[in-house]
């Protein structure tokens, strides 16, 4: 390598070993589909093949065959967009004379970064970003109620959009260019063009309970009848959380602190109730979930239709003075392979967000909830899931059975622990339908933070898991069952107080299962823990660690999964500390303690792995990447990697020497051990996330997790 060229890979930094050898093609997803929630879709009105759809952190996707399958577009976003969550999507529209022609809104409150409004040409295969900055949604607390963007019936070049912070504004052009038409300082859930009345448009922007100072917002029922140039607050507190319309115009129909509908015949001056033949609980609902919380509404052309949270479906004419109940009687898996746990996991359509009515043919409408998209052709008496191909979840952790590349183990936020004995090719949840006693799992279903295969026992597995008080069980079968075993010796409150079994780790020369606890270190307490039957019994084994601090994870969010216990294949180990960066301790097998590792400055916070044929090695990612060559007790930068900066690291424990990195927007592969890395081509040109850090390694295939579009996985052979 010339000095010039080693010049200019420091500058980028990372240490080009030539190209990768034998890169095969694209990214595809692990095959299990659904599990997210599903906010709209959009059915083209020129083409009627044509659907685009979105969800809370998965961004938006396109059918081309009515929802049969679909492919993500947000790979197609540029890598900064992704990166502040433009693709967490709260609103779509496609131009009703061009199918390809489609604007999408997002971005995410829990981070506060602007998103703004982008639009394509050509299908969702480039964009441009029209609106910058702008405050939508698609990931939140309002992320179900009602659309934020409308499109006038009378002209299509003009569409309204209302946003958080900012206020409302206009385009007339399609999208292309966009003005600010004030209402700032309110969060706006509903925006809608009158479908009968030329130039009128509602917005509302609804109270937020128990509101933290910078969701302090203005409130307010709006209405204008000058296409937004003015507007007149209306005289109805508080106001709706979302509203819909008849296709030709007429009632407004509107959903008022969650629960009651109520229609207003004087575009929003006056309202009436709309309460006959609905059950109208005396409490309000708790949960989303919950019967009696409405909070799905669709129109048609002389009728109006009515969800809640159990998923019961109510329709109304327009003539008609009550609600009636639509009785499902059959409900269909799209396609079995992928889709069936949507199907075994709900009993219903839990959470229901949106209703579809199709204008060609109005007994064709769609319904999207917590999990899914539901499709019906006969006004509601049975439903088919079509989710092929969207994959919302969030993925935690992965793990693969060193003895049977058949075994893969698959844990996700709030779904839980899924897994596959066929090499990946399909997934089985946890808790599966009834009368396939081969699947019958005795395990909650929140499990999947940590999983852990033994490298001795052939499909011996081992899982933690769950919100606020994980738990731990073990299956001998490669997940087909579960069993809870007694946990004697662990802490006796260890439900309460944070103090709870998190990540989980397998000795590769004794077979003894180790699990890191939350909450103060101390026996008895919070810290680090060993067994030699299976989770029956269990020892301390954190003696050397800080006593009283919280070193380890004790919830399924806020840390991320995977393991926090790394063995070499010696049996040399490190525990690394949760909570602060650099700080790794390595464990001292003659004195039975762990003692506090040196060389880690502060600012390492990347992923640590074991090097799976060089006993004694680690290595930790970071600004540069780090590795211990004496089982975690010392720690050096490797010669040429002194500017490699990444945030995540794989190894693969079935490949010798190869292993893979991830940095901003960026994938490396290595097959000398790590000594010198190759960039990847194409890395992030068909996976649909460049947020996430985690990767995987087995067998020659590289496995990303997203941050809310599922596992994708790339041969590299």
């Amino acid at each position: 390598m010339t000095k010039s060229l080693a010049a200019c890979c420091s500058a980028m930094a990372v240490l080009f070993a030539g190209t990768v050898r034998g890169d095969v093609g694209d990214w595809r997803p692990l095959p299990l589909y659904g599990g997210g929630y599903m906010q709209d879709v959009v059915i083209s009105p020129s083409e009627p093949n044509v659907w685009y759809c979105h969800a809370d952190v998965c961004g938006p996707f396109r059918s081309d065959d009515a929802g049969r399958s679909w492919k993500p577009l947000h790979q197609n976003f540029p890598a900064a967009w992704r990166n502040s969550k433009v693709d967490h999507v709260r609103g779509v529209l496609v131009d009703p004379r061009n199918a390809n022609r489609v604007l999408v809104a997002g971005g995410d409150n829990w981070n506060f970064m602007g998103g703004g409004i982008v639009v394509s040409d050509d299908g969702g295969q480039s964009w441009r970003m029209t609106l910058k900055g702008a405050r939508f949604y698609g990931n939140g607390p309002r992320r179900m109620y009602g659309r934020v963007l409308s499109r006038d019936p009378f002209d299509p070049d003009r569409i309204v959009a209302g946003e958080d912070g900012d206020g409302l504004w206009l385009s007339r052009d399609n999208g292309e260019t966009w003005r600010n038409l004030g209402l700032t300082n309110h969060w706006f859930t509903c925006v809608a063009f009158d479908t009968g009345t030329a130039g009128r448009i509602w917005a509302t922007a609804f109270p937020f309970a128990n509101p933290k100072p910078e969701f302090v917002r203005d409130v307010g029922f709006y209405r204008s009848d000058d296409f937004g140039e003015t507007w007149t607050r209306l005289p109805c507190d508080p106001p709706p959380v979302e509203f819909t319309q008849l296709k030709k115009g007429g009632p407004i129909l509107a959903i008022f602190e969650n629960r009651f509908p109520r229609f207003s015949d004087d575009g929003g001056l006056t309202w009436r109730d709309a309460f006959e033949g609905l059950e109208i609980l005396p409490q309000p609902p708790k949960n989303p979930w919950d019967r009696g919380n409405f909070y799905a509404l669709g129109a048609g052309t002389d009728f109006y239709l009515l969800g809640d949270g159990a998923g019961r479906i109510w329709r109304r004419g327009a003539q008609e003075t009550s609600w009636t109940e639509h009785r499902m009687t059959f409900r269909a898996v799209g396609e079995s392979a992928c889709e069936r746990w949507v199907a075994e996991r709900t009993r219903h359509q839990e959470a229901m967000a949106q209703f579809v009515v199709d204008p060609r043919d109005e007994n064709h409408w769609l319904t999207t909830d917590w999990f899914a998209i539901w499709e019906t052709t006969d006004a509601g008496k049975s439903f088919v899931s079509r989710v092929n191909g969207i994959s919302q979840v969030v993925p935690f952790c992965l793990a693969f059975d060193p003895n049977s590349a058949e075994n893969i183990a698959y844990g996700l936020a709030d779904q839980g622990l899924f897994v596959s004995n066929d090499g990946g090719r399909s997934y089985y949840p946890p808790i599966a339908k009834p009368g396939t006693p081969e699947r019958r799992c005795e395990i909650v279903t929140a499990c999947g933070n940590s999983l852990a295969y033994s490298t001795r026992t052939p499909g011996l597995l081992y899982v933690t898991g769950g919100k606020g008080a994980p738990v731990f069980r073990v299956s001998a079968d490669a997940g087909r069952t579960w069993k809870a075993p007694a946990m004697r010796g662990l802490p006796s409150g260890m439900r309460n107080g944070g103090i709870a079994p998190y990540a989980v780790s397998v000795h590769p020369v004794t077979d003894d299962v180790w699990i890191t606890m939350g909450g103060p270190v101390g026996r008895g307490r919070g810290g680090v823990y060993r067994s030699s039957d299976r989770g029956e019994t269990w020892q301390w084994a954190g003696e050397g660690l800080p006593a009283g601090e919280k070193l380890f994870k004790n919830s399924e969010f806020g840390h991320g999964g995977g393991p926090e216990i790394f063995f070499s294949r010696d049996g040399s180990a490190v525990v690394v500390h949760a909570r602060v960066a650099g700080k790794v301790f390595w464990l001292d097998a003659t004195a039975g303690c762990w003692r506090s590792a040196e060389g880690l400055p502060a600012n390492v916070r990347g992923t640590l792995v074991a090097d799976g044929f060089t006993p004694g090695r680690f290595l930790v990612a970071g600004t540069p990447l780090r590795e211990s060559t004496d089982g975690g007790r010392t720690w050096h930068v490797p010669a040429g990697l002194e500017k490699f900066a990444i945030s995540g690291l794989a190894a693969d424990a079935a490949t010798p020497g190869l292993f893979a990195a991830v940095g901003y927007a960026a994938i490396y592969v290595s097959r000398d051990g790590a000594k010198t890395f190759s960039l990847l081509p194409k890395a992030f040109e068909t996976v649909p996330s460049s947020l996430g850090r985690t990767i995987y390694l087995d067998r020659g295939r590289l496995y990303f997790l997203t941050t809310g579009t599922g596992v994708w996985v790339r041969e590299i052979k």
